[in-house]
């Protein structure tokens, strides 16, 4: 998963030939921002990695790295975005249709403001500008991640939704890196 702040798509790639997936873009009001998530599965092989980030135009600002373990073979399921301009901010109503669903809400700004996970979900991943949070979900239905943030009213907060479906899910290990221009 990762932020951009970028006019162009970039590319991921890694040391292991691993193919990363794009799940969605949100692009905000505000000058060239966007954000772009992506995931790969499965892993073709375990051991030291290396992820690269390429943008042919812009600069990555930061970018999340979260792994997780016991997930389905094809795991990606659906997602969702949504614009936010007051606290709360909703990453974007998704249904699950299989118990043990991994959901993420993520959320991001062009500006600095705090955020606190939403109801039944833990942080996983945050930094000045962005925040991932997870809930594997015991029952199906719809849900809209949430987060309290704070008030900024120079700019919007971009949230996004995905489902991934389970096997036995449990984090392996989560980076946070942040890169300023």
């Amino acid at each position: 998963l990762m932020w951009s702040y970028s006019a162009c798509a970039p590319t991921l790639s890694d040391t292991r030939g691993n193919t990363y997936t794009q799940v969605g873009t949100v692009s905000k009001n505000t000058a060239t921002s966007s954000y772009d998530y992506w995931f790969v599965a499965p892993v073709t092989s375990s051991g030291a990695n290396t992820l690269t980030l390429n943008a042919s135009c812009g600069s990555a600002r930061s970018m999340f790295i979260t792994e997780y373990a016991g997930l389905s073979a094809n795991p990606f399921v659906s997602n969702n975005t949504q614009t936010n301009s007051s606290s709360p901010c909703y990453a974007g109503s998704i249904t699950t249709t299989t118990k043990g669903s991994l959901v993420l809400g993520m959320f991001g700004d062009s500006a600095s403001r705090t955020f606190t996970s939403g109801s039944g979900f833990t942080e996983r991943l945050k930094n000045q500008v962005s925040m991932l949070e997870e809930q594997v979900k015991s029952s199906t239905g719809a849900i809209n991640p949430s987060s309290t943030c704070s008030a900024n009213t120079k700019y919007e907060v971009s949230g996004h939704s995905a489902v991934f479906s389970p096997a036995v899910i449990s984090a392996i290990f989560s980076v946070c890196f942040v890169l300023c221009n």
